[in-house]
């Protein structure tokens, strides 16, 4: 799960040489890591991956950029790890199948907080990219899809899945993105009492 405190303010660079560096306090490599993490959650939230730079990443993370190379391989890297954090099936272990529609909705709902919001706006932004499209709709699949799926055990699984995470974003987008009045400002039980039958009904319904 995302932490909800910035990394970066306790943080400083890695006997880096950069300017950037040069005015940050010393850091260990976990907290580098999460001032990384952090820092390009909060850019993603704001642009698409096309349009976010790893100089742009390290100046708020208050690191040399060649960090980010090092822990994470390449900014292909880095978006993995923002969106493993951001995308996983934690909310739905151990709980009865029976239980998911409800589960589901209240996760892509969220609790109204700043942390919620920026899930969703990371994969709103970078859904349509070449690059990051493709991260995003391979996670999906493997931690999402594929659970879900081994979960129902029928024939038609797949498409029932696939089918409640388009209504699942198409939801998301609605509310994080058009910003409809009715599903940013309207009572958030109401709407989950209105969606948990739809998604019953694709998950169980014959």
């Amino acid at each position: 799960m995302t932490e909800n405190s910035d990394p970066s303010a306790n943080a400083g660079s890695e006997n880096s040489t950069s300017d950037t560096a040069k005015a940050t306090r010393p850091r260990n490599s976990e907290a580098s890591k999460k001032a990384i993490l952090w820092a390009a959650q909060a850019a993603l939230a704001q642009k698409s991956y096309d349009e976010v730079g790893l100089r742009e990443i390290a100046q708020e993370a208050k690191i040399d950029p060649a960090l980010i190379i090092r822990y994470f391989g390449s900014k292909e890297g880095l978006f993995r790890e923002v969106i493993k954090t951001h995308i996983h099936i934690d909310s739905l272990a151990g709980i009865e199948l029976a239980q998911y529609p409800e589960v589901l909705t209240r996760l892509i709902l969220g609790n109204e907080t700043e942390i919620d919001q920026r899930s969703m706006l990371i994969l709103h932004r970078s859904a349509p990219s070449e690059v990051a499209g493709p991260i995003i709709r391979e996670t999906l699949r493997e931690r999402l899809v594929v659970p879900m799926v081994a979960r129902l055990n029928s024939p038609d699984a797949e498409t029932r899945v696939e089918l409640v995470l388009a209504v699942l974003g198409g939801l998301s987008t609605g509310r994080h993105v058009a910003c409809y009045p009715s599903l940013v400002n309207g009572d958030r039980e109401q709407l989950i009492q209105l969606m948990v039958p739809v998604f019953q009904s694709l998950l169980f319904g014959r």
